[in-house]
């Protein structure tokens, strides 16, 4: 089976843990999950914070925009905390 479909069935199978068994069942899934995640390259990230307007620039500067707004809204989170 293809390793992005294990994850997705994997995670399908994630839900609210009902006894002790469960809950031991969900937290090994959860490995599993972060394990498969990890060897597939599936990385989860932040979206980058910034309005795309076609037209008005080029792609490059576009995704400049995107990446100092991003850096922006992360040294602000660091300040706050």
């Amino acid at each position: 089976m293809n390793l992005k479909k294990r994850v997705a069935v994997i995670s399908n199978k994630l839900n609210p843990p009902v006894d002790e068994n469960e809950l031991a069942r969900q937290q090994e899934l959860r490995r599993r999950l972060d394990e498969a995640k990890k060897r597939c390259g599936m990385v989860e990230t932040e979206p980058l914070v910034y309005d795309y307007k076609p037209g008005i620039n080029n792609l490059a500067d576009n995704l400049k925009k995107a990446r100092e707004a991003s850096l922006k809204k992360h040294l602000a989170g660091l300040i706050t905390k």
